[in-house]
């Protein structure tokens, strides 16, 4: 076949491969329990639960005015007790009743209940309280022999055993259990603050940016510029068919890692870097389609036709403004949708490789969230499928779409999916004010750098 153009019947069976292998995603999330996705369930809930207890336990501890800005943000401390034990009930539903780490998980939920004033509750469903006997009836001689005895024989670490002696030590250890619980806890909230505080510049910077633009609002929802060098049954077809290539892609090699036995299997660690890189991998067909049956045909570049010649001074402004309309609108549906109890399982959003990967691992994956995906997922829904859409959309009809299956096709939960929604139209916003995808690509990298430093400074 030349010219770009595709056979009808041929679109249609890749369509409806396509639209198998997406509601086979979507069955995958429905029927799911999130927690089977994770390698380490009760090692991340752990490691998740305690960071973010220890910085609890700074917040409250922390200035009057502080405490009050930090826990609206972060919630309180009885807040993030009660979302520990969320957690650690969600592993333990996921447990058989006979596997050995159900009992550290039980002995966690015990030291939770007890710090949340539900002592009885915990003796009822937990029975007697191992750790205390551990403490009373063993020779520990200081503050490190305790946690080690607490470790090893009640699977407690960090904020769980260090709470206990707080709680069972005599005062001189339990005032240095405390000292360290406090200090590991102001680690975490300076952090936290910095990230904090990295978002609130990029909000204010492009909020200041932006409302110098603000007629550029009216021009743009007026439906300036037009479609692509291409029509729409070869831009939907060439989506159809990349799109396609790149989930099954990932499906191969999730396929295979998670084979009985794959972590033995000489190529594991291989399947682990071509699935780590996946989204610039599994991308490379549709690259190839978007060159041989797009671009070639109508004698266009990349670099013309997605506007990678764009000025660096136009780019900036107009991709620090999106920046700031994303992170508004992320943050603002987050705190919504916590504030009426419409909650993501807390596993949707750990990545256990960033968090217990060898440094190797985790430079691998931090590339692929905050250089390949921007890039690739940019060209694939606002270079492609936006742009195609604008033959026959006006620019909010066919941004609104577009960010539609941009968030479907992520598998999230429902306050995942809004917020992918969000960033799907204001991505798609940035891309028509230049008809260039470096704006929405410098937002989008912004937006995953956010969250990857977030994972590497809290939770690794």
């Amino acid at each position: 076949m030349s010219g770009g153009r595709f056979a009808p019947w041929t679109t249609a069976f890749y369509a409806a491969a396509w639209l198998a292998v997406v509601v086979q995603g979507w069955g995958s999330l429905l029927d799911d329990d999130p927690i089977a996705r994770l390698r380490h369930p009760v090692a991340s809930a752990e490691r998740l639960t305690t960071r973010d207890l220890e910085l609890a336990e700074a917040l409250d501890r922390a200035p009057s005015l502080e405490k009050r800005v930090l826990s609206g943000l972060y919630g309180t401390r009885e807040e993030i007790l009660a979302g520990a034990i969320g957690v650690q009930e969600e592993v333990l539903a996921g447990l058989d009743p006979g596997d050995p780490a159900a009992d550290d998980v039980r002995a966690r939920l015990r030291v939770l209940f007890e710090e949340s004033g539900r002592g009885p509750e915990a003796a009822d469903r937990f029975g007697r309280d191992r750790a205390a006997e551990l403490l009373a009836h063993s020779a520990w001689r200081t503050p490190d022999e305790a946690r080690d005895l607490l470790a090893a024989r009640a699977g407690l670490r960090d904020w769980y055993a260090d709470v206990v002696l707080v709680r069972e030590a005599p005062p001189a250890t339990a005032d240095a259990a405390r000292s360290d619980l406090l200090a590991r806890g102001e680690v975490w909230k300076r952090r936290s603050v910095a990230l904090l505080a990295a978002n609130l510049l990029l909000v204010v910077v492009g909020a200041a940016l932006l409302a110098t633009r603000v007629r550029f609002l009216r021009e743009l929802l007026a439906g300036a510029g037009g479609g692509p060098p291409w029509s729409l049954a070869d831009g939907l077809g060439v989506f159809v068919r990349g799109d396609l290539w790149n989930r099954l892609y990932f499906l191969v090699l999730t396929g295979l890692l998670e084979e009985p036995g794959a972590a033995d299997f000489p190529g594991s660690a291989l399947a682990g870097v071509l699935l780590s890189w996946g989204t610039l991998l599994g991308s490379l067909p549709l690259l190839w389609l978007v060159h041989r049956h797009l671009l070639a045909p109508a004698g266009r570049s990349a670099v013309r036709t997605f506007g990678l010649d764009a000025r660096p001074g136009q780019v900036l402004r107009v991709a620090l403004s999106a920046t700031a309309l994303d992170l508004l609108g992320v943050h603002a549906i987050a705190w919504t949708t916590w504030g009426l109890g419409v909650l993501s399982s807390w596993a949707e959003g750990f990545d256990e490789t960033l968090a217990w990967g060898s440094t190797g691992e985790a430079f691998l994956l931090a590339a692929d969230y905050v250089l390949w995906a921007p890039a690739v997922e940019e060209l694939a829904f606002r270079g492609l499928l936006y742009y195609t859409l604008r033959h026959r959309l006006g620019p909010l009809p066919a941004a609104v779409l577009t960010a539609f299956f941009f968030a479907a096709l992520h598998f999230y939960s429902l306050p995942g999916f809004l917020m992918t929604t969000w960033s799907g139209l204001v991505w798609a916003l940035a891309f028509e004010r230049l008809r260039s995808l470096l704006p929405g690509i410098g937002a989008h990298a912004v937006y995953n750098a956010l969250f990857v430093a977030g994972l590497l400074l809290v939770y690794r």
